[in-house]
């Protein structure tokens, strides 16, 4: 079409001058024949209108004609026995037609009418198959790969964009190399289409020049200063600060244009996940100067390009880019809050099961990637009491335009659904099953078909398929089009009847029902730093189950509203609780608290933190804990309260709910308690030990064995696995992030899909946790603001100050430009020099972005260390927990990691009950089966000493000489389980070891008590202790009773006298997301094995208790 454009400029130009009064000029009617859509609108008052009696298929079957004509004039006068070549080939040219990215098969069958009236092909079916279509940006792709412009672009397998800059249409495609070895190339986002071409800075320019020069003599020179503007000024313009009449104007202009380019290139990059490194900017508007074109002869791409995708075909893979599907009856689920809201639309269906009208059956998702023989097809019935009413098979195709991924129902977004198409069938020949209705109570007829969706090449197809005698039979890919759709998408929909003859039946994708014996309650406390939540789940034999959150506590003023209350705790003198969570904050609670002289406890949690270097600054950063109290005591307060919330929530909430507790009786119920990343085995005893005081578990090996622990990076993968956040994010096996950005900690996850049937994955990098959460933020505005106000009359103020600044500038800030008031005081209060006027400070934005610079520098230095760490590609982030309500913190997440190909996202709403949800999904749908382990884990141990190995010379001093005579070494680190090292859950690791005594009676060997040791740094093989020994630490110990084991005597090569050895294993395992270790060894050739408890080691936790005063 452009190359059109091309041949018949000149005449354009000449008529335009020129032409006699008789005759009407058309141009731009290309642009009559586009989808209405709503990004659309603004175009029909800036095209002109068509001449009387015409159509745009009319217009376009003329110029298609011209073209023809033109075609064959030129073949003719160029070759050689040109007319003789033209002569053959007539009757088997194949054509190929080239349109805008967002042209559907609507603007394709309209232009197929076109070229059947403009003589190209015969309106047969071998004749319309002698038309293919193209769009502009994928001709273009073709241009450039066939020119070898893209050559160097995608040698290291980035993606390239190419920006057809046209004259009505911006077309923005992106694609990329899948195969080394040949032009392959896949589409890599789904392309885009916009009317802001470069007719539309024309038509800027002539708006503002008829109303600059309305009312002057110059009024009647607009249309003829438009055109110069269009054929001299748009193209040279370059400089809007040259001094030149009206420059700066120009260039307002052309701003729509350039700012949709630019944002369409932004969405295209993150679209991609950032795979982009080049951009190719064609078409007749790439030669504007202001669009800083580097392309040349750019008017050819895309009618070269044509060619080249006939010759060449480079393209294997395309993106859907919309979701494709059609209106369907579903079953009823009276459990669904979505069906029963929709409950008068319920029917009873021929079959006698309740059916649904209205669902929006989503055969070819949006944004999937579609080979060109890939076929998408869905199955359904239709019933009907005529048997010839099911001979001939109509469906309407339709799309959603919506930028939602799971559109469901017709009655939401109603606008943004539109009919594509209609497909048709012929079902004579088809033996229809009778039945029996036992609702109308006569027979009635059962047609099953499947309707198939396919891209093909460029063009969209839909089938309808069938069996016939066994044998599938498919109705011919021809659609009939409704012309009144052909170019709106704004119809109204229809709702099948009560009894409709039409119904269609798909089944929908749900979790598994619950296979367990008896009923159970799951409940899942996530206590974290600064709020804590509650999620549960029900588990019946046989039912579905479902995730639920507990939205209600006591003294709670959000009811409803939020799952979360603060983590705080209130004890009297005699240190007795007296205030938790919303009761802690609730209003008036201060004079209390002053008045009794109560003590809070607050971030809590971090007490019971690992002691490692990295965490050292924490203990000056957090309020120290109650006299008397030890964290464990916190901590098992807090759980006990919890588990008192969730059985009144229950109790209050569901029918018979006081019943429904004591069903669960004392031994079936589950607790799933969540903790930081960097948390191990030493918390995660304490954790247990906790959950025993506050009576949640007994004390006993069932009662432990009731308690499962989950990290939270983990508990938010399944929140947004289990939610769709990341269903686009893990196509073709891409790894994601997972950002728990929290109160005290930020705990970093890796993790990708490896089962494409399921929802299957496993961590591709050690999780990471870091504690600059969101409190250590307020620390640093408190920080500043003690050194702001010390010595002045607002001293006392802070506290208040500060708390204010939690709740509200520090969600709000955005912006480093723009300063930030914190009203405290009253209107009377001020001091200018610090800041504040009418009870409000003033702090400056500069100032609050500093306050955030160590948690956003940490994130960041982490994501990268997670991207270089997996050996998988991280395309996507999503950033959960508290702290990712943070505007400023997500928006220099977003700025940093987009150019680097990282498309960073965070769940629109709940972000404060993904750890408690996920923990739940934890539990039930157990998503991860691999993990990687994050430490080295070994044990010390001796080993045969060789002479010519240079560190067993340098030790020694360290060697000796067993009972077997052999000389071995002391102090070297054996690693059992390496760190970075992908471990599945049943998958352990173990080494062998053993013990020599001269005594078989030896309390050595009697009883083995083995430290587990880890070692903390970069090192992938750390060998000897003495070698970054403040690195390594005891994790646990374990411990086996090896009495009954009988052991046989040996000669001893050093001492000449008898000895005994000890042979035994030790098995290390990550078991779901607990660290276990055990000792193996053989009794009477049979393996036994010391159970899986631990001593650990109590300097490996911080003692928190404080004497009594």
């Amino acid at each position: 079409m452009k190359a059109g454009q091309r041949l018949s400029g000149k005449n354009f130009v000449m008529l335009h001058y020129f032409y006699p009064p008789n005759l009407m000029l058309t141009y731009r009617f290309k642009l009559h024949l586009r989808p209405k859509t709503t990004s659309a609108a603004h175009v029909a008052e800036n095209i002109p209108p068509l001449p009387p009696g015409k159509t745009a298929v009319d217009v376009l079957a003329d110029f298609l004609r011209y073209l023809h004509k033109c075609a064959k004039i030129y073949i003719e006068d160029t070759h050689a026995n040109g007319p003789e070549i033209w002569r053959k080939l007539e009757e088997h040219t194949e054509f190929v037609l080239t349109h805008p990215n967002g042209w559907e098969g609507g603007q394709q069958a309209l232009m197929r009418k076109a070229a059947i009236m403009a003589g190209l092909v015969p309106n047969t079916r071998e004749g319309r198959a002698r038309l293919s279509f193209v769009t502009e940006g994928e001709a273009s792709l073709h241009f450039c790969l066939q020119c070898g412009l893209a050559t160097e672009a995608i040698e290291n397998g980035d993606g390239i964009l190419i920006v057809d800059a046209g004259g009505g249409t911006i077309d923005v495609s992106a694609y990329k190399k899948i195969s080394a070895s040949s032009h392959a190339y896949e589409e890599i986002a789904a392309p885009q289409c916009h009317f802001q071409g470069s007719i539309f800075v024309t038509k800027n320019a002539e708006a503002y020049l008829t109303e600059f020069l309305q009312g002057s003599n110059f009024a009647d020179d607009v249309p003829i200063m438009a055109q110069r503007f269009d054929k001299t000024t748009k193209l040279r313009f370059a400089n809007p600060e040259d001094p030149q009449f009206i420059q700066t104007k120009v260039a307002e202009f052309f701003e729509p244009s350039i700012q949709c380019i630019t944002e369409s290139i932004e969405e295209q990059l993150d679209s991609s996940g950032g795979q982009i490194s080049s951009v190719f900017l064609v078409g007749g508007f790439a030669a504007s100067n202001w669009l800083l074109s580097n392309l040349k002869d750019t008017n050819k791409v895309v009618a070269d390009g044509a060619v080249s995708f006939y010759i060449d075909h480079f393209v294997e893979a395309r993106v859907a880019k919309y979701s494709y599907g059609t209106s369907t009856n579903i079953y009823y689920d009276c459990k669904n809050p979505e069906h029963t809201a929709r409950s008068k639309r319920v029917y009873l269906s021929l079959d006698g099961y309740p059916k649904i009208s209205g669902a929006f059956d989503v055969i070819l998702p949006k944004t999937t990637r579609v080979s060109e023989t890939q076929e998408f097809r869905h199955g359904y019935l239709r019933h009907d009491t005529d048997k010839d009413s099911l001979r001939i098979m109509s469906s309407s195709i339709k799309c959603f335009r919506g930028a939602r991924r799971d559109p469901r129902w017709m009655d939401e977004e109603k606008s943004l659904y539109s009919t594509l198409c209609q497909v048709e069938a012929d079902l004579s020949n088809v033996p229809f099953r009778a039945k029996y209705s036992t609702v109308i109570n006569e027979v009635y007829y059962e047609s099953c078909f499947d309707i198939i969706l396919s891209l093909g090449l460029t063009e969209f197809k839909a089938f309808i398929a069938w069996k016939e005698n066994g044998v599938e039979k498919r109705s011919p890919a021809e659609m009939v089009y409704d012309p009144e759709l052909l170019i709106t998408d704004d119809e109204a929909l229809i709702e099948l009847p009560f009894f409709s003859s039409f119904a269609i039946a798909s089944n929908m994708s749900i979790r598994a029902p619950y296979s367990g014996p008896y009923r159970k309650l799951v409940l899942a406390f996530d206590v974290g730093t600064t709020f804590s939540g509650i999620s549960y789940s029900i588990l019946d034999p046989g039912e579905v189950p479902e995730i639920r959150g507990v939205t209600r506590y006591p003294a709670q003023e959000q009811v409803g509203g939020d799952s979360k209350i603060p983590t705080i705790i209130y004890y009297d003198q005699e240190g007795k609780v007296q205030a938790v969570g919303a009761e802690a904050v609730r209003e008036g609670i201060e004079e209390l608290i002053q008045d009794e002289g109560w003590v809070k406890a607050e971030w809590f949690k971090l007490h019971m933190r690992p002691r490692t270097r990295s965490a050292e600054y924490v203990t000056e950063r957090i309020p120290p804990l109650p006299p008397g109290k030890a964290a464990i005591d916190i901590f098992a307060d807090f759980l006990r309260y919890l588990h008192k919330c969730a059985r009144t929530y229950i109790e209050e909430t569901h029918a018979n709910g006081a019943d429904l507790w004591r069903s669960f009786g004392e031994d079936r119920t589950e607790f799933v308690l969540t903790h930081p990343n960097g948390w191990e085995g030493g918390q995660q005893g304490l954790m247990r030990k906790a959950a025993v005081m506050a009576g949640l578990v007994p004390d006993t090996e069932e009662g432990r064995a009731r308690l499962s622990f989950v990290t939270e990076g983990e508990a938010s993968l399944h929140f947004c696995v289990q939610s769709g956040l990341t269903t686009e994010a893990i196509k073709n096996g891409k790894g994601i992030l997972i950002v728990d950005a929290g109160g005290g900690t930020i705990d970093i996850s890796a993790y990708k899909k490896t089962s494409a049937s399921g929802h299957a994955y496993e961590e591709i990098a050690a999780p990471q946790c870091y504690f600059h959460g969101s409190i250590f933020v307020t620390r640093n505005a408190r920080d500043f603001l003690e050194n702001l106000l010390q010595g002045s009359r607002f001293v006392g103020d802070i506290p208040y100050i500060t708390d204010r600044f939690d709740k509200t500038t520090k969600l709000r800030f955005v912006d480093p430009d723009e300063s930030q008031f914190i009203k405290f005081g009253t209107l009377r209060d001020r001091e200018p020099n610090l800041n504040i006027r009418s009870g409000q400070l003033k702090l400056l934005g500069t100032d609050v972005a500093k306050f955030f610079e160590p948690s956003i520098k940490c994130i960041t230095r982490s994501i990268e260390d997670q991207c270089q760490s997996s050996r998988t590609q991280i395309t996507s982030v999503f950033l959960v927990g508290g702290f990712a309500a943070s505007n400023w913190l997500f928006n220099n997440l977003k700025n940093t990691f987009t150019p680097r190909g990282l498309d960073v996202s965070r769940p629109d709403s709940h972000t404060n009950k993904a750890v408690a949800d996920g923990a739940i999904s934890f539990y039930i749908d157990h998503f991860v089966s691999a993990r990687v382990g994050k430490l080295s884990y070994g044990i010390t141990a001796s080993i045969p000493y060789s002479p010519i190995d240079l560190e067993h010379v340098e030790r020694n001093r360290f060697t000796y000489v067993d009972f077997a005579g052999t000389k071995r070494v002391n102090g070297a680190f054996d690693v059992i389980l390496p760190k970075n090292t992908k471990v599945s859950e049943t998958e352990e690791f173990r080494h062998s070891f053993f013990r020599e005594d001269t005594s078989s009676t030896s309390e050595n060997l009697r009883r083995i008590s083995v430290p587990i040791k880890c070692f903390r740094g970069w090192r992938e093989d750390p060998r000897w202790m003495d070698e970054q020994a403040e690195l390594y630490s005891t994790l646990c110990y374990v411990e086996a009773d090896t009495s009954h084991v009988q052991l046989s005597p040996k000669v001893s090569q050093r001492t000449r006298g008898l000895y005994f050895t000890l042979e035994f294993d030790v098995i290390l395992s990550l078991g779901l997301t607990e660290f276990k270790a055990y000792i193996a060894w053989r009794e009477n050739g049979v393996e036994k094995r010391s159970p899986a408890a631990m001593v650990y080691d109590p300097d490996s936790v911080i003692q928190d208790a404080i004497p009594l005063i």
